[in-house]
């Protein structure tokens, strides 16, 4: 399914000229849906909220923690969670990435 809305992702910015990457526009789809239809994560057999709220705080950042809390306190915890590693794991590979490819 990630795939699925990846390769949607790039056919939307292909067809419509968006200056955003290919999967980051997936993305950003799939964060709508899971925002809109929470129901869809059951579909995907993801039924712990703990890794529900890991994926809407690693995908959605601010807005999937927010919306993570209101539907479950677990959820919003790791939410909270996955946010802040995001960020932690961004500031000391990102660097490090850079320097190995530049």
């Amino acid at each position: 399914m990630l795939f699925g809305f990846q390769l949607a992702g790039e056919k939307l910015v292909k067809l419509s000229g968006l200056p955003v990457p290919g999967p980051v526009a997936g993305m950003a789809m799939l964060f709508a849906v899971l925002v809109i239809s929470p129901p869809v994560l059951n579909q995907l057999g993801i039924t712990d909220w703990a890794a529900r709220g890991l994926a809407l705080g690693t995908a959605a950042r601010g807005i999937g923690m927010a919306r993570a809390g209101q539907v479950n306190e677990a959820a919003g915890a790791f939410a909270g969670l996955a946010m802040g590693l995001n960020g932690v794991l961004t500031a000391i590979l990102l660097p490090l990435l850079w320097r190995l490819l530049t």
